[in-house]
């Protein structure tokens, strides 16, 4: 019953976060590819190198996301930026591949939405 429960409710979550995807803004959908890019990033690189490499591995992965999803130069660079530093402070702080994949992501999206709205203010 409990496995049950655990494979509706993923399910559930993966249905609505894909159909939320698709209605999004371009912006939005920058802002997003960035911080699953830093996460993924973030993950790989600490497992294979350390703090050092899950900085390298987030900025990677947030910067090549960013850029697939369209975004301009200075977005992708705020966008590895950010996923770079927050996946080595999350790897050094929180610890393991999780804590450098939460930083790689919230300094992915962080940087990501820096670049997207400091131009429309």
């Amino acid at each position: 019953m409990k496995k049950m429960m655990m494979i509706a409710g993923v399910g559930l979550m993966s249905t609505t976060l894909f159909v939320g995807c698709q209605h999004a803004s371009p912006e939005s959908k920058r802002i997003g590819s960035a911080a699953i890019g830093g996460g993924a990033g973030g993950a790989v690189g600490k497992s294979v190198g350390g703090n050092l490499g899950a900085g390298l591995g987030a900025a990677l992965g947030a910067g090549v996301a960013a850029n697939a999803k369209g975004a301009n130069s200075k977005n992708t660079r705020n966008s590895a930026i950010g996923a770079g530093v927050g996946a080595w402070l999350g790897g050094a702080v929180l610890g393991g591949a999780a804590g450098a994949a939460t930083g790689g992501a919230l300094g992915g999206s962080a940087g990501a939405a820096y670049g997207e709205k400091k131009g429309k203010y």
